[in-house]
Formats: structure tokens, C-alpha cells, sequence
């Protein structure tokens, strides 16, 4: 299936299980600057160049259908596809902007150590792997006379009027139908709310989906708190990056359009569990943070999913995981042992010698497992480096604990 699953751009196909990648790259001939990879927002550089995203279109889960509007500078174009299998149909329609200016870049890649053989031909690509053949076709005028100084081979094509690639379909298969036909379908498959919150439903499925990533390292789809926080080749969190509380409610945020999605969100966090029955603050690829956790919603949110879709076996299979997390706080969020709990950070000495993140047990850290991060409500509490936690007996988690028990004894 082709999908928009890779991590660090917006603009690919990535076909599973392969990783095929056809990727839509901008070229602007006058700055002689090639914009491969676009986002909504590049973290390692926050020039407007990397800010790419003009509008969030419909994006059917299982990729059947995705709309999307990108820009660079004052140009805009949409890239409306429609997927059936290895087959698909693209359409490029530039909008906006200097269109004689900018070209496309089109690039065929296959990503990993997945084994496979790209040729590039007369009318696209050839690729061949272990799963299948796609032969790709790009309809549009090219021009040969423009020079990408790329890393990879591609395809140089106008932008100034529309463009087509279709994979696997035969000449007489129209793609512009395949198109249309899935939009009808997707728009059908639309969640939808009324009244105050009219428009929230759409809004929570298209965030849910433009967000989810394959994550290479662990052979899986999950939902991160950002895709721009994810391969970004060393200046970020790697492959993925799952954050404790988020990650819960997100389960909960998918569950009304895709009960699966849920089950993958809860399994994802608990994959990232310590041995001491801990769920961290996050887990990546790079590493997470055995010093401290975050709030513990993990309960209220599985008794949510089991309310909505009725899934008994997602209850008998954390419930003994939740039950050691609980028992965890008190071990050790108890500091002044007064019977209730602080946020804190235990001694992680090894953080710093893998080089990435920190050795835990400062009031930072700690502030980090609350959720709520800088907030200026701890700006004036002692950090106990001796209990390694906050001299404050928190409401908010204690709070969020009693909550704990109950969701646990329902």
C-alpha cells in the first residue's frame, strides 16, 4: 500500500512493505535551491523556505485518498492522489506563484536496507523489489536543460501546467477516475460532529492521520507527538518519538474512526515501558528517559477505549501492566513519605555518555514529568536531590493518581 508514511517529508509515497518512495521536490531555478523534503514547519531551520504546508486536505487512514496543498515562497501547488494497491494516480496542479520560476523534481528511492533496482526511463521509473514491480509514468513536459545538483537520479519537469504520475496502471486505466472515485469514498468515510463542535471530529481524524509515520526501527505504524520531531538525521529524536500522555489520549482521539489505530497507540507506549515499571516521559529511537514518567492518565484512557469499542482483551492485556506503573509512583514519587506524591526525576548517569538527553534527577527533568514542562508554577520549588523530587506535594498528580485507583478498581 502507498501511503504518506514517511517520517520526515509530506510530499512522498511510501509503498509498505518495500519502502518504494516516489518524492515531488521543488527546484527553483533562479536560487538554484532544491527543496526535497517539505513539512508544515522544519525544526532545524524555521525559515519560511521550510514552512510548506498551505492546507491540510481529506486523507482517507488506509491512504486510498490524500489532498494536499504545499508552498514555496509565493508558489502553491496540490498534490491530490488516489491509491488501489500497488497502483496509483497523482495529480500536480500548480496554483500560485512564478511558476516558470520553479520545476519538478521527481525522485524514486527506496529507502532502508530494503533490496531493489530503480531505472530510470523514457516515460518514469522501473522499480523492482521483493514484493512487486512498479512501473511509474510521469505525464508532463520535461526539461532536460535545467541541472538539479541532487544526491539522487530524478526527473525534471515544468511546473507550469498540470501534472500525472500514475503507477501500475495500463494506458487505458484512468487515473483522473481512480481520482474522483476515491474522493467520493473518502468524503463518505468523513467523521463528522455538529452543533458547538461542528467541525472538531474532521479536524481530530485529519491530525490523527497527516501524523502518522512508519517507523523503520521498530517495523510498525504510530502516531508521534510531531512528525518534525522525527528524522531529522541526527538533530532530532530519530526514527519516532512517543511521548507518555500524549500517546494515551491520541489512542483515545482515534478511536471514534479506527479502533485498530487505538490498539496500535496503546501498544506503541507500553513497547516503551522499563524494566522497574515505568512508562517514560517518551521513548524514541535515539533513547528516552528511564529518570522520570508523566502523568498517569494510562487507565483512565484504556477505560475510555473499553467504553467506546467494547475491546475486552485490550483490558486483560495492560491491566497487569497498569497495575506495576501504579505501584511504581509510590516507590518513587513519595519523598518526604507523607503519603502523598511529588513530580520527580531519579539519577540516570548513563543519559549523557550515550549522547542524547540528560542524567536526570534535576528539577528540569522533574518538571518535564509533570507535562506541563516550563510552567511558571514550579519556578519557586526546591528540587530534592537526595529523594530526587520536588519539596511540593503536586494536586494535579495527586489528583490524577486517585483517578488512577478508580479507573484501576472499575
Amino acid at each position: 500500500m502507498w501511503n504518506t508514511y514517511s517520517a520526515g517529508e509530506l510530499n512522498a509515497l511510501l509503498h509498505l512493505p518495500d519502502l518504494v518512495c516516489l518524492r515531488v521536490g521543488l527546484y527553483d531555478k533562479v536560487q538554484k535551491f532544491l527543496l526535497e523534503k517539505m513539512l508544515w514547519r522544519n525544526n532545524a531551520d524555521p525559515s519560511p523556505v521550510y514552512e510548506n504546508i498551505e492546507r491540510f486536505g481529506l486523507h482517507a487512514e488506509d491512504g486510498s485518498y490524500w489532498d494536499i496543498d504545499f508552498k514555496y515562497k509565493s508558489f502553491t501547488v496540490n498534490m491530490e492522489t488516489a491509491c488501489d494497491g500497488s497502483a496509483f494516480a497523482c495529480r500536480l496542479t500548480p496554483a500560485e506563484g512564478s511558476r516558470e520560476q520553479i520545476v519538478f523534481f521527481i525522485t524514486a528511492t527506496i529507502l532502508g536496507q530494503k533490496k531493489g533496482v530503480i531505472a530510470l526511463t523514457d516515460t518514469g521509473f522501473t522499480i523492482t523489489t521483493v514484493a512487486g514491480r512498479y512501473d511509474i509514468a510521469i505525464q508532463g513536459e520535461r526539461e532536460p536543460e535545467t541541472i538539479v545538483n541532487a544526491s539522487i537520479q530524478g526527473v525534471v519537469i515544468k511546473a507550469s501546467t498540470p501534472v500525472t504520475l500514475t503507477c501500475n496502471l495500463s494506458p487505458s486505466e484512468n487515473g483522473m477516475a481512480l481520482i474522483a472515485s476515491n474522493r467520493e469514498k473518502c468524503l463518505k468515510q468523513r467523521s463528522a460532529s455538529s452543533g458547538f463542535l461542528d467541525d472538531v471530529a474532521d479536524a481530530i481524524q485529519k491530525a490523527m492521520i497527516w501524523n502518522t509515520i512508519y517507523d523503520a526501527s521498530k517495523d510498525r505504524l504510530c502516531i508521534p507527538v510531531s512528525r518534525a520531531w522525527c528524522a531529522q538525521n541526527g538533530r532530532s529524536f530519530g526514527s519516532y518519538v512517543l511521548f507518555e500522555w500524549d500517546t494515551f489520549f491520541t489512542s483515545v482521539m482515534t478511536a471514534f474512526y479506527s479502533p485498530e489505530s487505538a490498539r496500535m497507540q496503546v501498544a506503541s507506549i507500553f513497547d516503551e515501558m522499563t524494566p522497574d515499571g515505568m512508562i517514560p516521559n517518551f521513548g524514541s529511537q535515539r533513547g528516552g528517559s528511564p529518570d522520570r514518567s508523566q502523568p498517569p492518565v494510562g487507565s483512565y484512557c484504556l477505560l475510555k477505549l473499553y467504553r467506546q469499542t467494547g475491546d475486552v482483551d485490550l483490558l486483560k492485556t495492560y491491566y497487569p501492566k497498569l497495575c506495576i506503573w501504579h505501584r511504581w509512583w509510590f516507590k518513587n514519587r513519595d519523598g518526604n513519605a507523607d503519603g502523598l506524591l511529588e513530580w520527580g526525576s531519579n539519577p540516570n548517569p548513563d543519559g549523557l555518555a550515550r549522547g542524547f538527553f540528560d542524567e536526570g534527577n534535576t528539577m528540569l527533568c522533574a518538571m518535564y514529568e509533570s507535562g506541563l514542562d516550563n510552567s511558571p508554577m514550579y519556578d519557586d520549588v526546591v528540587f530534592n536531590t537526595e529523594t530526587h523530587t520536588m519539596e511540593l506535594n503536586d494536586i494535579g498528580l495527586n489528583a490524577l493518581y486517585a483517578l488512577d485507583c478508580k479507573c484501576l478498581a472499575d
